[in-house]
């Protein structure tokens, strides 16, 4: 239990995207989705970030993971709980030995991502 209660100092970038998560009105546009199409995408988005930085085979699977059991979060959550949880995810995959700054990294480009998604469809929507 203590892996989960291990510090994780977060970055500016990634308190201002937790802060902004609490503080949203909507979903994001893969709440609710398949998951197996949610995966995907996010997949898309973090392996060629991954493979980019020159990081071994498994610690890109790894991370992966990682990145999997965020695409679950953004599915199935909103606000708060979503902020709360994904903070949760972040520190449950310290403890296994990702590189914090990556993680806050990924997060914040998935965040990124999908609030350009959802700015795209409202944009087309009109």
């Amino acid at each position: 239990m203590d892996t989960i209660v291990k510090p994780l100092d977060l970055n500016p970038e990634t308190v201002q995207v937790l802060e902004e998560i609490r503080n949203a009105a909507e979903p994001y546009a893969v709440y609710g989705e398949d998951p197996a199409k949610t995966e995907a995408e996010l997949r898309r988005l973090a392996q060629p970030l991954l493979e980019g930085a020159g990081l071994g085979k498994l610690y890109v699977m790894q991370y992966l993971w990682y990145v999997r059991e965020l695409a679950r979060v953004f599915r199935t959550r909103t606000g708060r709980e979503l902020a709360f949880q994904a903070e949760l995810v972040m520190r449950k995959w310290l403890a296994f030995g990702l590189e914090p700054n990556t993680m806050q990294f990924i997060f914040c480009e998935i965040h990124l991502r999908l609030k350009a998604r959802a700015a795209g469809v409202q944009e087309s929507g009109t």
